[in-house]
Formats: structure tokens, sequence, C-alpha cells
């Protein structure tokens, strides 16, 4: 089993009041940054960046390291998935994945119904919000 880094447990959240933007002009503004979308009816997560990895050969595994989180990092939203059947081996488009992956963004843009909010990662306590976040926030 793989534990966090101890990089990991040394980020700091940061959380703002954000400006309600078009979750899609978002998107398109993190051309060229690994980058994730979540929509569930009024709600929508937009995380850019990478602050950390969580890997395993399975869901328990993943389940440990976010166990192993402090309750701040644990919390956020992880962006990712895992094989569905991990008996049977990978087919050849899937061979370089691993098994379950899940990516702890550096920034997430989130809207929830008329609210929005930014949370950014970094190891500084009173980082302002990083220089990849769109400059519509």
């Amino acid at each position: 089993m793989t534990l966090p880094a101890p990089a990991i447990l040394r980020l700091c959240v940061r959380e703002a009041p954000a400006p309600r933007h078009d979750i899609f002009s978002l998107l398109r503004g993190l051309r060229g940054l690994p980058r994730w979308l979540w929509l569930d009816g009024e709600r929508a997560l937009l995380g850019w960046g990478t602050a950390a990895a969580l890997q395993g050969a399975s869901a328990d595994e993943i389940a440990a390291q976010l166990a192993a989180l402090p309750p701040e990092l644990a919390s956020l939203p992880f962006f990712g998935g895992m094989t569905f059947d991990p008996a049977r081996p990978a087919s050849r488009e899937w061979e370089a994945f691993p098994a379950a992956e899940f990516i702890l963004p550096r920034g997430v843009y989130r809207l929830d119904g008329e609210t929005a909010a930014l949370t950014w990662l970094d190891a500084a306590p009173d980082a302002p919000p990083p220089a990849l976040v769109p400059r519509y926030l």
C-alpha cells in the first residue's frame, strides 16, 4: 500500500468567494492544463492542476490513503477513477493507467446554485490564488 507523500500533508487549503461564471468558458480558459469537470444539476466542480495524486491497485488502497490525509484535504474533491474489475487484465487502451488513480487539483471552482467559490492549495498558509487561476477569477 502507498501512503500519501509528506509534501501532500503540508498543503494548506485556502478558499474565497468567487464571481459566478459560465463553467464551460472557464474550462476552455484552462486549455493546456490538466483539468476535470463534474456536473450535477445545479452543482459544478471544475478542477485544474495537480496538487497530489493517489494511486493504488484497489479501492481499498485509495481509501487507506484518503484516511491518512488530514481532514481538510480528505474532504476536498478528488477527480479520477479505477478499474471496474481488478481481477481482469487491462485492455491495451488502458495498460498505461494505474488500476486506481485520484487527483487532488491545485485549484477548484465550485458552483452551487447562485453561489460560487474558489479553493486552492499551496504549501504557504497565506498564499494568494495560484497564477494559473483563470483571469476571470
